[in-house]
């Protein structure tokens, strides 16, 4: 037990955490992007809501992901009374 929660930690830090601390070199890239509700603004003035808008954009697709992975390990069976 202590093993898996050890390697839950290791990815959190690896995996995750640098998911929710963009770099400025990476929210600039994104919001030159067509594809951002910010293009064509400055930066300095939409940074704040670039930064929360690409995080939550970012941790969807994880957990789009995550669950599209699990669905070929998850195997469900009904069981009637």
């Amino acid at each position: 037990m202590i093993r898996r929660e050890a390697r839950a930690s290791l990815y959190l830090d690896r995996m995750v955490a640098p998911m929710l601390e963009p770099s400025e070199a990476e929210l600039r890239e994104v919001q030159r992007s067509t594809a951002s509700p910010f293009f064509g603004q400055k930066f300095e003035d939409v940074v704040v809501p670039l930064r929360r808008w690409y995080v939550a954009e970012r941790l969807e697709a994880a957990v789009a992901n995550f669950y599209q992975n699990a669905r070929a390990r998850v195997h469900l069976a009904v069981v009637r009374p």
